[in-house]
């Protein structure tokens, strides 16, 4: 992406969803997106259908160093959660 500013054209960072995997924007958004689709999606309709624009590749692993270290990461220290339900992180 590149965005104007000034007549200069600057190059914007890629964005690597691989590396922001399980930050803090995605503990809130994807309940948050979970907790819309309940309320929109009829069960009795029987088939709910969507296109999805901006996907990328589906295999995010957590690996040590990214952003998932300050979201779900931290999510996952807490003493609220059973330990068995978390083990794999």
């Amino acid at each position: 992406m590149a965005s104007l500013s000034v007549g200069r054209i600057h190059r914007m960072p890629d964005y690597d969803h691989h590396k922001k995997a399980g930050n803090q924007g995605d503990i809130v958004k994807h309940p948050a997106l979970v907790a819309a689709i309940a309320e929109v999606v009829d069960p009795a309709a029987g088939v709910f259908r969507y296109a999805d624009t901006f996907a990328a590749y589906a295999w995010n692993p957590l690996i040590k160093g990214h952003e998932w270290q300050k979201g779900i990461g931290r999510v996952a220290e807490s003493p609220i959660l059973d330990q068995n339900q978390h083990s794999a992180l």
